[in-house]
Parts: structure tokens; C-alpha cells; sequence
């Protein structure tokens, strides 16, 4: 039986798709446990259309299925960040679990990962890391920050990565590569997206009134990185937000559900309720520099802003010239007053989109059936599990 565990709404973006195409195959039992307690797994759309559509498709909270099933196993019972090794092990026996499945961004100390890994390996079970996000720098570039760095940090016995660039990283990081398995974005592919537009639910948008103005959203990243360019990011909200033709919003980060300033006026709206695809059909223009929701701007044609003076990281979609890259700020308002008053022209091509897409969406492949191959992959890895278990 196939195992999935899930953490917060990015892992849970990128990790369903898989799900859904497996138990699409007509895969037996498939079990998504959230090692996180307080994510709302009754309420998440995406683990709702699982549930609503397939019968073979269980989703519970591990830790209430462990309190209710191996709380006897401890002497202190279960706890919210508690799982024995001999739970663990217990659990993994009793479902018969064939493959574990993580987003490979998880610290494996954390919310019984750790316990659930080492009785694997106890078991013979293999361990699959896959992307909780679409890493999006720029070949050759390497963050130092050891927050990216975690990453490849990791008791896994497999990482499914979307694009070479993605695995370069992780072997320049000791991560072996005949370890890694290029596929491209089970998330952001054509098949997934297909259905997830249609599963999305509707939002409140933002109400621009009877004002003809621009709609530009700027996508903050996610951890709090922004170091010595944190003045320089927060003067260019204040000053977009001050423009009378820009119906300005801020869509925090999914991950960690917040905005990093404090300096920001009341006037500036914060759609941390509303989600990013409806935000970005709504929007004309998004503006950001990490998140890998940029990825779906270029995707719906909407035109994509990089203000490479947010911060020193290098981006794939500058290098490849499949955005409109700005300096400065006031590149960045003559730019908006241009798409404002219609006279304009795109500094990039369909052409320049297309090549991106291909390369970290598709892994270099663009006619690639993503889908299919991470569920190939996984079966490949999990009958090498079921030969490793029956030598023992």
C-alpha cells in the first residue's frame, strides 16, 4: 500500500496530483496522512475532490489515527509531535505499506517524519521525496542560505525533482545522483491543471468600484528572507500603492500565511484569503521574485513583472528572458504607466514563456506525460522495496 504524507497547503498543491493519478490507475487503498494537526484536511478543496471522487483514497490525521490505534504502545501516549519507532513500525505493518511518500522539504526530525522514516528503512520500505513547490533560480546559481540548503538534508531514499536544474543543486550537494529522478511539475503540468481549475473554488475578488485601474498583485515570498533589501521592497509598495491608476494587493506567501512588513499602508490590500490562481485571473499584471506561483502568471498570460532589485538571488525566468525585469522603481512605474495606457509592448515573447515552461515544467521534455511518469517511478521504486523486503 502506498503511504503520503502531507504538511501545509504547498505539499498538498503539488503532492495530490499524484494522488489522483494513481487511484485513477485504480491503485488499491491509497492512504494521505497530514503530520500537521492544525491543517484543515476536512476543508482543503483538493482533499475534498480526492475524497468525493475516489473510494480508494483515505485522508486522516496521523495523529488521531495513532492515539486511537497505538497509544498502548507508550507509556505517555500519543502527543501532537510524538510517534515511536515501534508505532511507526507497528503502523507501517498493519497497512502493509509498500512506499512512503514525502515532499522532500520536510526536516525529518519534525511531526514524526523521523520515526516514520527510520521504521521504513527497518522495513525495507522505500522513501520518495517530491517537490513541494517548483524550485524557479537560475542555472549554476547556488543560495547559500542554509534554508534552501535543507532541502537535500534528507534520510530519503529517492527525490523526484521537476527540472535538471533542480537536480544539479541537489547533487552539488552530496545527494547522489542516481538517487534523483527528473519528471517535471506534477502541480503546474497540463493534466493536473485541467482539473484544478475546475476544482477551485470561487472567491470573493477584489472590488476595483466603478474606477478604471490597473490590477497588479504583488506575490511575496515565502520565508522571511529578505535581509538588507527589506527598506528598498518596502518603499516600492508604499509608492505603488500611492499611484491612483494601480488597484494595489499583496497575496502573502501560502507557506507562511503572512506579510513581512510593517510599514505597509492601511490602503494596500492583503488577499491572503483569496487563492492565487483566482487572484492571478483577476490580476493584469503580478509582480515578485521567488514563489514558484509565478510559474502559473506565465501560464495564464498575464504579464509577469521582476524587480531584480528585491534582492541578489538569480532567477530562471530573467535568464531566459520569459519576464519584464525592471531595475529600479522608477523602471518599474514607467513600466505600469505604459500597460496603463495601452501603449505597450511585452519585453518577452510567447516563445520565451514556451521555452521556460518546457524546461521546468516539463524537464526538458514538453510533450512528457509528467503525470504518468512519477506514477511509473514510484512503482519502479516500490517493487525495488518488495524484492529488498523478501531477501530478508
Amino acid at each position: 500500500m502506498k503511504l503520503f504524507f502531507i504538511r501545509t497547503f504547498n505539499d498538498v498543491d503539488h503532492i495530490v496530483p499524484i494522488v489522483y493519478k494513481l487511484a485513477e490507475y485504480g491503485e488499491r487503498t491509497i492512504w494521505v496522512f497530514c503530520l500537521n494537526p492544525s491543517f484543515d484536511i476536512k476543508n482543503d478543496f483538493h482533499l475534498k475532490f480526492l475524497r468525493e471522487k475516489f473510494d480508494n483514497v483515505r485522508v486522516e490525521h496521523i495523529y488521531y489515527y495513532a492515539e486511537r490505534n497505538y497509544a498502548q504502545i507508550s507509556e505517555n501516549g500519543v502527543n501532537q509531535h510524538f510517534l515511536t519507532d515501534a508505532m511507526a513500525k507497528k503502523l507501517l505493518k498493519e497497512l502493509d505499506a509498500t512506499v512512503l511518500v514525502f515532499d522532500y522539504l520536510i526536516d525529518s526530525a519534525q511531526s514524526m517524519a523521523d520515526s516514520l522514516i527510520n521504521a521504513a528503512k527497518q522495513l525495507s520500505i522505500p522513501t520518495i521525496g517530491v517537490p513541494p513547490g517548483l524550485p524557479i533560480f537560475s542555472e549554476g546559481y547556488r543560495p547559500d542560505i542554509d534554508f534552501y540548503r535543507r532541502e537535500v538534508r534528507t534520510e530519503l531514499d529517492y527525490n523526484i525533482v521537476p527540472h535538471h536544474i533542480d537536480a544539479d543543486y541537489r547533487i552539488d550537494h552530496g545527494f547522489k545522483a542516481e538517487r534523483i529522478r527528473v519528471l517535471g511539475s506534477a502541480r503546474f503540468c497540463k493534466e493536473w491543471r485541467n482539473i484544478l481549475y475546475n476544482i477551485l473554488p470561487t472567491d470573493m475578488l477584489p472590488d476595483s468600484g466603478n474606477r478604471k485601474r490597473l490590477k497588479v498583485v504583488y506575490m511575496e515570498r515565502g520565508a522571511d528572507l529578505h535581509g538588507k533589501y527589506r527598506e528598498v521592497i518596502e518603499k516600492t509598495i508604499v509608492k505603488i500603492s500611492h499611484l491612483d491608476f494601480v488597484h494595489f494587493v499583496i497575496k502573502p506567501h501560502t507557506r507562511a500565511e503572512k506579510v513581512h512588513f510593517k510599514g505597509i499602508p492601511d490602503s494596500v490590500e492583503i488577499a491572503g484569503n483569496i487563492n492565487s490562481l483566482n487572484l492571478i485571473k483577476w490580476a493584469d499584471v503580478v509582480i515578485g521574485t521567488n514563489s514558484s506561483i509565478l510559474i502559473e502568471a506565465l501560464l495564464q498570460d498575464k504579464i509577469l513583472f521582476y524587480p531584480k532589485y528585491f534582492h541578489k538571488d538569480k532567477m530562471i525566468f530573467h535568464d531566459m528572458n520569459a519576464c519584464w525585469s525592471v531595475n529600479n522603481y522608477g523602471e518599474l512605474e514607467e513600466a505600469l504607466k505604459k500597460i496603463f495606457s495601452g501603449n505597450f509592448s511585452k519585453p518577452y515573447t510567447k516563445q520565451d514563456v514556451d521555452r521556460l515552461i518546457e524546461t521546468v515544467v516539463y524537464g526538458g521534455q514538453r510533450d512528457r506525460d509528467v503525470l504518468g511518469e512519477y506514477i511509473q517511478f514510484i512503482q519502479i521504486a516500490e517493487n525495488k522495496g518488495v524484492m529488498r523486503s523478501s531477501q530478508r
